[in-house]
């Protein structure tokens, strides 16, 4: 969310409204306006048209660490940045020279600048940086692709989260560095694919090879990271096909003794022989304990609780 203040030029009094209430105010930018940034003007047909604006004046953000700061964003190109919702959430403002950073509005709110389809049905492809971005929407153009490109590179894991709350996210990775791309995004909904030693956009663009081809590859591999953040369940037993230890070695002597007669001379397991006679003894010391035995005991104990006088015959 932004606002902006007077300029010297004009007045607006847009309050505290969402970026989509304002983005009305600044005109699309033209191929005229583009002369100046070469790799917008470039790609100018590739890019959306409605999402490179001509910010001239100072944009004052209200959310984020630039909040309530005056950004010296006149005479740049903005980069309308899109949520998981396709609602504008920042802007990446450009300066003509190459060399100045770019300028992002609000970095507390996850967003990427989207190339390409916006049918959730498409293949959702994030990278972290706008050239390569731009690179990989050049080669998949004729695919039903949609390319989200982080605003920094330091946001991409964020983005990535933030994206695949409501469908999948494919990344490119090489071997090289698979775990450390792979590890901070386990368990979400997140597609990698893993080529040996070029990258994807390596292979497209030098390799001649198609995505399908890529993807079909013998040395390519693709993980679901939300798959593979559940391991195996474990088996209860350790080895299901062999009886469980009975711990015989827990009884005294004289009981241990008799169990060990019973489970050779029936040929049963220790266990089996071991609970019949836990199963006695607990008989036997019925008779000298006050343990209830029977419905007329069980009886007896519930009026005593509910202090109820007992008739005796």
């Amino acid at each position: 969310m932004i606002t902006t203040l007077k300029t010297d030029s004009q007045e607006k009094t847009h309050g505290k409204v969402g970026l989509s209430g304002i983005l009305g105010d600044y005109p699309i930018a033209t191929i005229e306006a583009l002369s100046g940034f070469t790799i917008l003007a470039e790609n100018q047909l590739l890019l959306n048209p409605k999402s490179l604006l001509i910010i001239d004046e100072r944009v004052t953000p209200i959310k984020g660490e630039k909040a309530a700061d005056k950004l010296d964003t006149i005479g740049t190109i903005g980069m309308v940045l899109y949520n998981k919702d396709y609602e504008p959430t920042s802007l990446r403002c450009l300066y003509a020279d190459d060399h100045i950073k770019p300028i992002i509005t609000d970095t507390s709110q996850p967003s990427a600048y989207l190339i390409g389809s916006l049918s959730n049905d498409s293949e959702l492809i994030a990278v972290d940086n706008f050239d390569d971005g731009i690179a990989l929407a050049k080669c998949l153009i004729s695919e039903h692709v949609t390319i989200a490109i982080s605003p920094t590179e330091w946001l991409f894991n964020e983005t990535v989260k933030h994206f695949s709350q409501d469908r999948p996210v494919t990344i490119f990775t090489t071997l090289d560095k698979v775990d450390e791309v792979s590890k901070p995004l386990a368990g979400h909904n997140v597609k990698v694919i893993v080529t040996s030693d070029r990258t994807v956009l390596e292979h497209l663009e030098y390799g001649g090879l198609s995505y399908d081809v890529i993807l079909e590859d013998s040395k390519t591999t693709i993980t679901n990271l939300q798959a593979d953040a559940w391991s195996e369940p474990e088996l209860l037993a350790s080895d299901p096909s062999q009886p469980t230890l009975y711990p015989i070695e827990a009884w005294p002597p004289i009981l241990r003794r008799p169990i060990e007669a019973i489970a050779y001379y029936t040929q049963v397991p220790l266990a089996m022989a071991g609970q019949a006679v836990l199963g006695a003894i607990a008989h036997i010391g019925q008779a000298h304990i006050d343990a209830p035995m029977g419905s007329q005991r069980a009886l007896l104990l519930l009026q005593r609780a509910k202090a109820v006088p007992v008739k005796r015959k």
